[in-house]
């Protein structure tokens, strides 16, 4: 997935062709590159992975038989769904279904990921393998020595604001969690940022053409054994000591997602669904290029906060009311239209939101702000859906000056 033509916004590796982990190279978008340049290659931290689990032997459970459909190619906001499963092709003990989204974007690259696990075996889930992290629904993080990263603090925070902003001690022990399944408490979304980060050992990059990555999640639950107890919405995290660097209290820290600790296996019947949102930030003013002005202000009060992880969870967590159509996704906005005219209510919006209308007779649509007679003419996208015979439409809204906005779709 690539915002510009300067380098991996967001790179997968479903096949595991070169890895053992789901997602490998991030880049950050709207940074100076590394001699003072627009559109150069940038870093922000190597790979993730989705789920991880293992099986006899302490092998990992991989993922395969993996279709994709790219639905939708951008601009104003890309579509890819990939259905396989993890394990052996005769037992498949996890069926996976997953959509990602990318977003035209000033300020700086989102990457949206839902994601479904769905259970058909009785599957450990444990911390038990020694270097690899132990299990998890999601990881931020992964085996890169070659990289340099490193963090001083691990923040977390819900909606409300900050959780607790972790600092690093000397003492870590590596290949270890100093922080098991603990609770993101409060109301969602939550968020895990790393700020205090950097690149120290990076001889390519050094200070420059870097930024520091921040996981949103916006939805959780985990149908556990649900004859006997209450779907789980609240998501847990484990942090894992991977790496130790020369300077005190610099580590590199694995961030997971995980169910409560007293899951120790999944069952047939369970499953795990949630929505992610990976974003790349940068340190401060000074190496954004973008023309988002008041972005560009927030970081000039907040350079290097927490206070933006927060700004981005909130602020997307939007509210949407819509007439002549349905609302099937709030974040990125997706409406089915039952009626030729639709008005949209929107509450909240950071940046370039994304919004697309499904089911349209024909692209001879125009979207305008009802507020004051704005139209989209400019940031759209229109695709063509030759199985129904419907158009689809697709807007980037830029809302960071409007608290709530109305909008109205018509010929």
């Amino acid at each position: 997935l690539a915002i510009g033509c300067f380098g991996e916004t967001f790179c997968f590796d479903i096949e595991l062709t070169a890895t053992t982990q789901t997602i490998t190279d991030v880049r950050a978008l709207m940074v100076q590159g590394k001699t003072n340049k627009k559109w150069q290659w940038t870093n922000a931290g190597w790979g993730g992975d989705w789920l991880a689990v293992y099986g006899a032997g302490g092998r990992k459970l991989m993922l395969g038989g993996v279709k994709a459909a790219y639905l939708s190619q951008g601009p104003c906001l890309t579509e890819v769904k990939y259905s396989g499963y993890y394990g052996s092709s005769a037992a498949k003990q996890v069926d996976l279904d997953a959509t990602v989204y990318t977003t035209r974007s000033n300020d700086y690259a989102r990457t949206m990921q839902s994601l479904r696990y769905t259970f058909n075996n009785t599957v450990a889930f444990t911390n038990n393998q020694k270097g690899q992290g132990g299990c998890c629904l999601y990881r931020m993080g992964g085996p890169c020595p070659w990289e340099g990263w490193y963090c001083c603090k691990v923040a977390l925070g819900n909606r409300e604001g900050l959780i607790e902003d972790i600092e690093m001690p000397t003492d870590l022990q590596l290949n270890a969690f100093f922080v098991d399944r603990r609770p993101l408490t409060g109301s969602g979304p939550w968020w895990i940022a790393f700020p205090d980060s950097g690149f120290g050992d990076d001889k390519h990059l050094g200070e420059k053409g870097i930024a520091w990555k921040c996981l949103v999640i916006r939805s959780f639950e985990a149908k556990i054994d649900e004859e006997e107890q209450p779907s789980c919405t609240v998501p847990h995290v484990s942090l894992f000591v991977r790496e130790k660097k020369p300077n005190p209290c610099e580590y590199y820290i694995d961030a997971m997602l995980t169910p409560p600790p007293d899951v120790d296996e999944f069952q047939e019947g369970d499953s795990v669904s949630f929505d992610v949102e990976w974003v790349t930030i940068p340190y401060d003013a000074e190496s954004y290029y973008g023309d988002d002005e008041a972005f560009r202000k927030h970081l000039q009060e907040n350079p290097k906060s927490w206070k933006t992880a927060l700004r981005e969870a909130i602020g997307n967590d939007l509210s949407v009311d819509c007439e002549g159509g349905q609302v099937t996704r709030t974040y990125p906005i997706i409406i089915k239209t039952t009626e030729p005219v639709v008005t949209v209510t929107i509450e909240g919006g950071v940046s370039a939101l994304p919004i697309r209308f499904e089911g349209l007779d024909s692209r001879k649509y125009r979207l305008c702000n009802s507020n004051n007679a704005d139209c989209c003419d400019k940031w759209y996208e229109a695709s063509y859906n030759p199985q129904n015979q419907t158009y689809s439409l697709t807007f980037n809204l830029q809302l960071d000056d409007e608290t709530s906005s109305t909008w109205m779709l018509q010929t």
